[in-house]
């Protein structure tokens, strides 16, 4: 999948998100909103380094796993899930 498809994905979903949690947030505010969030979500699965956790397409490689020792989540997805 190419990234610019990737991107518009996200950001579908996250408008349709938007628009049922919170109806009645102008359509431009819902646009903005669900542009940032896609941009940021797809700069994390696609390498960028955040919070000092890399992405895990980098993170995981097994050829320098030295460069990524300290790199590693401090929390489970479940973890994340539950707070």
């Amino acid at each position: 999948m190419h990234s610019t498809i990737y991107r518009r994905f996200i950001r579908t979903m996250v408008k349709n998100a938007v628009r049922k949690k919170f109806p009645g947030l102008k359509p431009i505010q819902v646009n903005e909103v669900a542009t940032e969030l896609a941009v940021a979500i797809h700069a994390r699965f696609y390498g960028a380094n955040v919070d000092g956790v890399e992405s895990p397409i980098w993170r995981d490689d097994p050829r320098h796993p030295e460069w990524y020792d300290d790199k590693q989540p401090k929390k489970d997805a479940k973890d994340l899930m539950n707070e």
